[in-house]
């Protein structure tokens, strides 16, 4: 018998307790860290843009549960949804401390922007979950027809995912080589060349966000050289976006490299902790 299928009423119990620690610790950390409302002199860069990092992944993970749970659709979604709310009314606890604007009015404005962000993020996992079926359950305790786990969204999407953005950087590269001169081929080539790099910084910085706490919630141990290699092929489209945007918009390597690094490694390391605890509470991404 599977593992997972011999946890004890008292294990589910225990492990619910350790998902909503889990919730918890994500708002107090939004409302002792938040940079939100902060003058710009008062708060180091340093410390804020990782904190935005943790704050974008938030939504995202409980858009996870929401959109993939194999549960009916109100039994996953409130809690889900709850939870965003209350992390985001923690974050907005936080900012109240530092803006001038009406507390109910703060608060607000970050329940409406999380909720925005999580019903959006919700509707892109169901979509794509329907589409290529995937599913999150407690391991093979909820099901006995899944997939095994390496089927499902793993190295070769990555791999994919990496191949996409290393397209879009190549054309933003072409379109956008005569940004800033006198002599572009045509009056399409700049904005065109503007949207690419824009479409290919946005899946760069999108990945950790979003492939970081999904494979780590569905790798099965196999394939360690293909996830190093597209983890490092990841690292140099990062490097590459960053140069061309440079170019692009006549500003310095450090304007550009510090805020994307440094939220990626929030983004990233919130994502893999929030992800770890999960799966350590027994669930899985596979297929259906």
């Amino acid at each position: 018998m599977n593992r997972l299928g011999r946890y004890s009423r008292f294990d589910i119990a225990a492990h619910w307790y350790v998902l909503g620690l889990l919730v918890i610790a994500h708002a107090v950390f939004d409302a002792l860290f938040t940079p939100c409302g902060r003058a710009v002199s008062s708060c180091s860069m340093m410390v804020a843009y990782p904190v935005i990092g943790v704050m974008t992944v938030q939504p995202v993970l409980f858009a996870m549960w929401a959109a993939l749970r194999r549960q009916p659709f109100l039994k996953r979604t409130i809690p889900a949804g709850l939870a965003c709310v209350v992390v985001a009314f923690a974050g907005g606890l936080g900012e109240i401390r530092h803006a001038n604007d009406h507390p109910i009015s703060v608060i607000a404005e970050n329940i409406a922007m999380m909720s925005a962000c999580f019903a959006l993020a919700t509707l892109v996992f169901w979509i794509v979950g329907r589409i290529f079926r995937w599913q999150m359950i407690r391991g093979n305790a909820e099901s006995s027809t899944s997939e095994p786990l390496g089927d499902q969204f793993g190295i070769g999407h990555l791999l994919t995912w990496t191949a996409i953005s290393a397209g879009m950087l190549g054309l933003a590269r072409f379109l956008g080589g005569h940004v800033g001169s006198h002599d572009a081929a045509s009056p399409w080539q700049q904005p065109m060349g503007q949207v690419a790099i824009m479409a290919a910084f946005f899946l760069v910085v999108l990945l950790p966000i979003v492939v970081i706490p999904w494979i780590t919630l569905a790798y099965n141990g196999r394939g360690k050289l293909l996830l190093l290699a597209a983890i490092l092929g990841w690292g140099g489209l990062t490097y590459g976006c960053i140069v061309v945007m440079v170019q692009m918009f006549q500003v310095t390597f450090p304007e550009i490299a510090q805020p994307v690094v440094l939220i990626q490694l929030g983004a990233g390391v919130a994502g893999l902790l929030s992800a770890l605890i999960v799966r350590f509470c027994g669930f899985r991404i596979t297929r259906y």
